[in-house]
């Protein structure tokens, strides 16, 4: 397993597949005395056809391409992928250093188009999306786990393109009109 990323940030790689193309680079004067806290090291690697299974609320990530840089301090993934079968895009950052102010921080954004796509990004609603909504929603999900293992999440939901029809509460949206939650 090349240097060891994968089991540190807790990923199976034998659920993990894909390609990538690595840069590495090693910045160290050469000396008699040198040690590994002296070694600069970072790596960017453009990762293609990325699949992990089982990742994301028991979901599976495929046809990713993502880039992914790295060094003592942490490491930044950022790209496309396909969450079930919807779209999104993936902002990861996961902080090495001791005192960061969190330890990982995800980011995932896509468009919602239906009671399919709400469960292919792993959100059961007992409800039926077409119920009360009809159109797309563009969906912002952020995760921030910190060193405790506590966590944060927050969603935010641009309901332009929604309409929207709750009965029980005699209220109801045209899409094209501007609201979020």
């Amino acid at each position: 397993e090349p240097l060891g990323f994968s089991s540190v940030l807790g990923i199976d790689s034998a659920k993990t597949s894909g390609r990538a193309l690595t840069r590495l680079k090693l910045g160290f004067i050469v000396e008699k005395a040198l040690t590994k806290d002296r070694v600069e090291v970072s790596a960017t690697s453009e990762m293609t056809k990325v699949a992990v299974a089982d990742v994301i609320l028991g979901k599976s990530v495929s046809d990713g391409k993502l880039v992914l840089r790295v060094d003592k301090t942490g490491m930044d993934v950022n790209g496309g992928i396909m969450l079930g079968n919807v779209p999104a895009t993936l902002k990861w950052r996961q902080n090495f250093l001791d005192k960061a102010p969190f330890r990982g921080r995800y980011e995932l954004r896509t468009r919602i188009d239906g009671h399919q796509d709400l469960a292919d990004v792993g959100i059961d609603m007992a409800l039926k999306f077409g119920d009360f909504i009809r159109g797309a929603i563009d969906a912002r999900f952020l995760l921030t786990v910190y060193d405790s293992g506590d966590g944060m999440l927050t969603a935010s939901l641009d309901l332009t393109g929604a309409e929207l029809d709750i009965p029980a509460l005699a209220w109801s949206k045209k899409a094209r009109t501007a609201a979020t939650a």
